[in-house]
């Protein structure tokens, strides 16, 4: 999609390429010349385009753009003196207030133009909780979209998308088991060392529906954040390229094998696996262990952002090949006081 970029990324040449290539509103894109107007009539439909955005596949509202007929002629930007920041506030407000459930994770964004005018990029995530109503003053209305624009929802698809929100969370535990299977057979993207293996996966709720574009550029950028160091790594041997995306990996010149890696999948999924820190004497090093994925995580959740994922996500640890290891727990002396996985 012309937008898949972080929304700081969308800048005037951005929108301009938008006119130039003619890229015409879609399910995920929809052009404004004007901002909402302040009527209860111009709200709800503003409402409902929101709504149904969170209830499809995500995507935008452009304001400061003219289209005719669904096609974009030309980037205007909003009137002369419009606050932008005023004008975000409100728009948010308005989204958090008039729309049950809330949808999570709206973003926008106040776009420069050389006219010295700003147009503005609203970005609303598809959304883990749909499907969300528009209740503004009493209305009871639930949206979708197609590649026509909005549609109000009947009571069929209505159900349909209650039970797709609803099975969220068991998709994320497909994801989580069906990649365990694969590193305990050694399909991982580059040989690991043997042995136990501890494995951390974040998982946006929306996983299936998004695509994360890569190059080496938005890698590296991401890269210098520390977003992509394995588990329990500060720092990394290089990165590479594969067919689920990209990842990074820890291969020391004494060793015959890989110890850890982090692979970035093109769905936004982050899974890195350490082959090391376990490899001692069956012990579970509590303290250190824990400590290191507390700090960790928040790099992660980082370079989600940078890539514009946004949250929610699920965070998954697992131990694989850990029986009869033993946990170390701190301050015990007794070795048989330890506690054994």
């Amino acid at each position: 999609m012309p937008l898949d970029m972080p929304l700081e990324a969308i800048n005037e040449s951005v929108l301009a390429r938008l006119v130039l290539d003619g890229v015409t509103e879609c399910k995920a894109i929809e052009y404004k010349l004007v901002l909402p107007g302040a009527s209860d009539a111009d709200r709800k439909e503003f409402l409902g385009d929101a709504a149904s955005l969170a209830n499809a596949a995500g995507g935008h509202l452009i304001y400061g753009v003219k289209a005719v007929n669904g096609q974009p002629v030309e980037q205007c930007g909003l009137p002369d003196g419009t606050n932008a920041d005023a004008e975000i506030l409100g728009i948010e407000n308005s989204i958090r207030t008039g729309i049950a459930p809330r949808i999570p994770a709206v973003h926008s964004r106040a776009v420069p133009l050389q006219c010295g005018r700003v147009a503005l990029v609203v970005r609303i995530p598809r959304s883990f909780a749909a499907p969300h109503m528009v209740t503004y003053r009493g209305t009871s209305r639930f949206y979708s979209r197609s590649s026509n624009g909005k549609y109000q929802l009947d009571v069929g698809e209505i159900r349909a998308a209650i039970l797709l929100g609803e099975s969220a969370a068991d998709r994320c535990r497909d994801f989580r088991l069906d990649r365990l299977s694969k590193i305990q057979i050694g399909e991982t993207p580059l040989p690991l060392q043997e042995g136990a293996k501890v494995v951390l996966q974040i998982v946006p709720v929306s996983f299936v529906s998004q695509r994360v574009g890569f190059d080496d550029a938005t890698v590296e950028r991401v890269a210098r954040s520390g977003a992509l160091e394995p588990l329990f790594r500060s720092g990394f041997t290089g990165f590479r390229y594969n067919f689920e995306g990209v990842y990074t990996y820890t291969h020391p010149s004494s060793a015959a094998l890989a110890t850890a890696y982090l692979q970035l999948f093109r769905s936004g999924c982050i899974e890195t696996v350490d082959a090391q820190i376990l490899a001692r004497n069956k012990r579970i090093p509590n303290v250190s262990f824990e400590q290191h994925i507390i700090k960790s995580l928040p790099n992660y959740l980082k370079g989600l952002q940078m890539l514009g994922i946004a949250a929610p996500v699920f965070v998954m640890l697992s131990l694989v090949g850990v029986r009869g290891f033993k946990m170390g727990v701190s301050g015990l002396v007794n070795e048989e006081e330890q506690c054994e996985i």
